[in-house]
């Protein structure tokens, strides 16, 4: 060792280690004491600090000029006053914020921190505490701060500043608030920007903190004119995180995503009305971060208009969570196009792999609940007051944190306006009801909310089914399954009984044994019995056939009423009834069937489950039904009133139970939704461990992940990863056909058609969508479909007729037969048309979505194999009333584009 160098560094060495026991020392203090010790952390700040820059230390009840913690000042006002030329603003206490800070503008960069020059302040329990909004007047970074928040959605504007949330920001809540801080990038009414805010626009970058709701633009009526620039490095994000402004935005977005937690969703857009419109170009870049739910262009693709681009880029991520990736091409009232992009090792058909863990509950609104799947997702809804959400995840352990999505509003003053009780969504096929009335029903028990209909309580509930009006779109809209009327529900009709009239009637349920599907639902007997000496009030589980979900046929049967003291517990006041509902079926791996029930007072911690079992027979006989003569499972000394389960099976092929409970003996809280796995075999329904009783509340599952490739997710994009799997908007429609009105059955379909480029007017103005279709045109665009999915091109050159090289492509690519016409000029029948566009694209283009065919087109046709083809894959239909495809008619203009827009756009295929 060099004896002189250690000699001249010896005293450096001794000044380092002086000042380290000086820092140990304030940070002891800082650790034992309630709030930080002015006179030793102001010092040892003092003495330390370095670099010339302007500090200023602010706490509640400061008096002194700001210059250090011992002298801290107590007026944000009056801080920002000393740092007009930037500088640190260190939150050396306890500081709220009550009144808005608004107005404080500073032309350098100010920071905000409660960590300085090696003193921690929070250690001491130095927090920021917003009891009202923080407007950013320049450039401000906050970090390592605690924040926490008194002021519901309150939170921090950035006013169109360059605004960093680095490292170190944790966020709470206090004083009956639920919601942590928000950010938003642009800012509100509350405001008026300078001009060089407003040219500015939005740089806003966020590596830390939990946050409720995060707008990369402006909030209400604020300032919706500037580009954003959104930089995400961490973070926790629990409600949507939307790019642009609330409702109208005009600008273009930059949003680069390399860390966070994204739990309910990204959004370019938000439009809530019909007028407001988005315009811009859209780059959202993921690098990583975790995505839950959904990432797309808009919250509301049918609300508002749209213009300018959606372009996604994916280079990394975890998007095991999410439901959707959505691109433009599923807006309703846009000329947006959209495009996604990969990086070379982003593998979008792969299945996704690996665990999750989670812990109960998984939802709080729990009163019974329903779970179910449904084509690669899971579905929960449960009971409600005034309106129904469907809150759709990947995984169970998902549902959580999931947001909702209203799919049912009834309108006020009705005698199904409020209570509505124990939805329950089932599908039934065309086997079941008829091809017209095919689809996904709710069923739901609801009344008036008034208690008028039976002079109090809850008598007045009715049984009553909604249809889902788009189809397999599980979050679209809902309504009258007769008239379509949206928000309408339609009363279970008992055309042979008098159930559902002047007695209670709901919890319908479906139940399927030996292939044939019966309805199950509660009733009632005795209400009028009830208060008095004589009393004799029950609720009874009953079972029916039926010839649609809101027909009854028949006369049902009763299958079980309350014979145990288990199942009465809470009518021992003569007034409530003795209580058996919520019937549910479970089937067994082995061809067992059961339905697990609920006995006794959802409004008692006894409430339980009790089983039934069938044993063969007539199912609506008592007589096919083993009654268990205790109960399945019960309380424990954490839960209470379990009960009122659903049974969903996963990925897996795991079986889980969804029941609601109590989190203690107090029966006056709200109930809460838990899962537990569940075995059913010839001896019964076992639940968890066996043990008849809940899991430990601190139970961890762990579960494979849903194994769907983010690929099976993607829907709307014109183009992915460089390979076409839609066609990209390249031309704006502004309804320059005069012949092709709004109101037209055709109108969308020549719209995406010209859109796309697949078709073109006779005129300028004139589309003639009657005008027939020849073999030569129809060539034609089945060339140019090819070529837009493959890239490839035609060569026009010295062609002699003009259609010449579009034959000559369609046979070079096996899309037609050399000799398959001989005039190309004649029109071309409907059959002909069939078996040219589904041999286009690759099979896996034309996957089934939908089962029948058309009875006019029979096996014995040429076309027969390729109208199947189109029809399954929804790219085709047939007349209203007959479903006749009608082989042999020409085809009209645009009836072609029908075919054209289906086969561009999967999204308007019928289902």
């Amino acid at each position: 060792m060099d004896m002189g160098n250690f000699t001249k560094r010896s005293g450096i060495y001794l000044l380092a280690v002086l000042l380290a026991v000086c820092t140990l020392f304030s940070l002891a203090l800082i650790a034992g004491a309630e709030e930080a010790d002015a006179g030793v952390l102001g010092s040892t700040a003092s003495l330390s600090a370095t670099g010339g820059e302007t500090v200023c230390y602010l706490k509640n009840g400061g008096t002194g000029d700001g210059s250090s913690a011992n002298t801290a000042c107590g007026s944000i006002t009056e801080a920002y006053g000393k740092l007009k030329n930037g500088g640190v603003l260190v939150i050396s206490g306890i500081y709220t914020l009550e009144e808005p800070l608004s107005g404080l503008y500073h032309t350098k960069k100010i920071t905000i921190t409660s960590l300085y020059n090696g003193v921690d302040y929070r250690r001491a329990g130095a927090k920021l505490v917003t009891k009202a909004n923080f407007y950013c007047g320049g450039e401000t970074v906050f970090e390592n701060l605690s924040i926490e928040n008194r002021k519901s959605y309150g939170g921090f504007f950035t006013n169109l500043n360059t605004v960093v949330f680095g490292d170190g920001i944790t966020c709470t809540v206090k004083g009956g608030v639920s919601t942590v801080p928000c950010i938003i990038g642009g800012t509100n009414t509350d405001v008026e920007l300078t001009d060089a805010e407003k040219a500015h626009g939005v740089d806003l970058t966020i590596k830390s903190g939990t946050w409720q709701r995060v707008r990369g633009g402006s909030s209400g009526t604020g300032y919706n004119t500037c580009d954003i620039r959104l930089t995400i490095d961490g973070g926790t994000f629990k409600e949507k995180f939307v790019l642009a402004s609330a409702g109208t935005h005009t600008g273009n977005i930059d949003a680069t995503i390399n860390g966070g937690e994204f739990l309910a969703g990204i959004y370019a857009y938000d439009l809530t009305k019909a007028t407001q419109t988005a315009s811009g170009n859209v780059n959202l870049t993921l690098n990583g971060g975790q995505f839950n739910t959904v990432i797309a262009a808009a919250s509301n693709p049918a609300i508002g208009s749209y213009a300018g681009s959606f372009n996604v880029r994916i280079t990394d991520g975890d998007f095991s969570h999410l439901t959707a990736l959505t691109g433009a091409g599923v807006l309703v009232n846009s000329t947006m196009t959209s495009t996604l992009s990969t990086g070379s090792h982003v593998d979008l058909d792969a299945e996704i792999s690996g665990t999750m863990t989670f812990k109960n509950p998984i939802r709080t609104n729990g009163a019974d609940p329903w779970l179910f799947y449904y084509d690669g997702f899971y579905y929960y809804i449960a009971t409600a007051s005034s309106k129904l959400a469907i809150y759709k995840a990947a995984n169970i352990g998902d549902l959580a944190t999931t947001p909702a999505t209203v799919i049912y509003t009834p309108a006020a003053g009705k005698e199904w306006s409020k209570n509505l009780w124990s939805p329950e969504v089932h599908y039934f096929s065309a086997e079941d009801v008829g091809e017209a009335d095919a689809g996904w029903y709710c069923f739901l028990g609801s009344d008036s909310g008034t208690g008028k209909e039976t002079g109090g309580g809850f008598g007045g509930q009715r049984a009553y089914v909604i249809k889902c009006l788009d189809g397999n779109n599980l979050l679209g809209r809902w309504g009258n399954p007769l008239t379509g009327e949206v928000n309408v529900p339609q009363k279970i009709e008992f055309p042979d009984s008098d159930f559902n009239v002047n007695e209670l009637c709901g919890g319908c349920s479906v139940i399927n044994i030996n292939n044939q599907k019966y309805i199950m639902f509660i009733s009632e007997v005795g209400r009028e019995t009830s208060g008095t000496d004589s009393v004799n009030f029950y609720q009874t589980i009953n079972i029916a056939k039926f010839d649609k979900p809101w027909r009854i046929s028949g006369q049902p049967q009763v299958i079980c009423s309350p014979d145990y003291d288990w199942e009465k517990v809470g009518s021992e006041d003569k007034i409530h009834p003795q209580v058996v509902e919520g019937s549910t079926a479970v089937y067994g791996k082995d061809g067992s069937v059961f339905i697990i029930y609920s006995g006794s007072g959802y409004w008692t911690k006894s409430y339980q489950l009790g089983q039934l079992k069938y044993i063969g027979g007539d199912p609506l006989q008592k007589s096919s039904w083993e009654k268990s003569p205790t109960s399945i499972f019960s309380q424990s000394a954490q839960l209470s009133g379990c009960g009122h389960a659903s049974y969903v099976t996963d990925t897996d092929g795991q079986g889980w139970i969804c029941y609601h409970a109590y989190k203690s003996s107090n029966t006056s809280a709200g109930r809460f939704a838990f899962v537990e796995p569940y075995t059913a075999t010839k001896d019964g329904v076992v639940i968890g461990n066996g043990t008849k009783k809940p899991a430990d509340i601190n139970t961890t599952y762990t579960v494979n992940l849903n194994p769907l490739p983010l690929g099976k997710k993607i829907s709307g994009f014109g183009t992915v990863g460089g390979d076409k799997v839609g066609f990209a908007y390249t031309r704006v429609y502004d309804d320059r056909f005069t012949d092709v009105t709004a109101n037209a059955w055709f109108y969308a379909y020549v719209r995406d058609a010209y859109r796309v480029a697949l078709a073109n007017g006779t005129s300028a103005t004139q589309f003639s969508p009657d005008g027939s279709f020849t073999v030569a045109q129809a060539i034609t665009a089945a060339a140019n479909i090819h070529t837009a999915y493959t890239g490839k091109t035609v060569d026009t050159a010295g062609a002699k007729n003009w259609y010449d090289p579009y034959v000559d492509y369609c046979v070079a690519n096996d899309i037609i037969k050399a000799d398959q016409f001989k005039d190309y000029n004649a029109p071309i029948t409907r059959g002909d048309m069939a078996i040219v566009f589904a041999n286009i694209l690759p099979d896996s283009e034309y996957t089934a979505i939908r089962d029948g065919s058309n009875p006019d087109v029979t096996n014995n046709l040429a076309c027969y194999a390729a109208v199947q083809k189109l029809y399954k894959a929804g790219i085709v239909g047939g007349d209203a009333g007959t479903g006749n495809y009608r082989p042999n008619d020409g085809i009209k203009r645009s009836e072609a584009c029908v075919i054209f827009t289906r086969i561009a756009i999967a999204e308007m295929r019928a289902k």
